[in-house]
């Protein structure tokens, strides 16, 4: 019986932790695109001086 109970859990929990390990792979894409550009827009006047 609480066997069940915790597999139960496990099938609600494991979409949830599929959606959060999604959401932080596009956070990540994210962060990294932005620090790309920062960086470039930061490394462009240094280069042109």
């Amino acid at each position: 019986m609480r066997s069940k109970a915790i597999d139960d859990r496990k099938e609600c929990l494991s979409p949830l932790l599929i959606v959060l390990v999604s959401r932080i792979k596009v956070i990540a894409v994210h962060l990294k695109k932005s620090f790309h550009v920062f960086v470039s827009l930061r490394g462009a006047p240094a280069k042109s001086q």
